[in-house]
């Protein structure tokens, strides 16, 4: 669904275009120390097992911050 074909069905998302709704999450991962270089697939990977509210940075919905 976050493509613009799927987004479709729920209006203009799905796309960075401008015109398109944009919501995000930002996290930053610096607090989870590694060892060793990971791919942005491992650590998306780390945090959705490891990481809390402290690795949120901002939030935005409709293109407006709202953390």
């Amino acid at each position: 669904m976050a493509t613009k074909g799927g987004g479709s069905f729920f209006g203009k998302v799905g796309s960075f275009e401008e015109g398109y709704e944009f919501d995000a999450v930002v996290l930053d991962d610096s607090r989870l120390e590694s060892s060793r270089q990971m791919s942005v697939k491992d650590r998306l990977e780390r945090m959705i097992y490891l990481a809390d509210e402290r690795e949120v940075k901002a939030k935005y919905v409709r293109g407006n911050k709202i953390i």
